[in-house]
């Protein structure tokens, strides 16, 4: 068995939560009046996605860091559309 431990969690005003998983994946959560949703999840690097960000002036550009230095960014176009990113 297989277990993902979440390495980091960042929120937004937008509200949005971007998680790095261990397994190299990002997960994109939407925060709503019941709950937590998440809206995508994709494979960002090869390893250990250490640290997530989003952009201070555009939360639609999440930045990502993995263990061997290399670092990823992605473009939301919007909460609808991530699932076709």
């Amino acid at each position: 068995m297989y277990t993902v431990v979440s390495l980091c969690i960042l929120y937004c005003s937008d509200p949005k939560i971007i998680v790095s998983g261990s397994s190299g994946c990002l997960t994109l959560v939407e925060l709503t009046d019941t709950g937590m949703i998440p809206a995508n999840q994709w494979k960002a690097h090869d390893f250990e996605a250490w640290v997530a960000a989003f952009n201070y002036f555009n939360t639609n550009v999440i930045y990502s860091g993995e263990v061997d230095v290399l670092v990823a960014r992605e473009r939301l176009i919007c909460i609808s559309d991530i699932g076709t990113h």
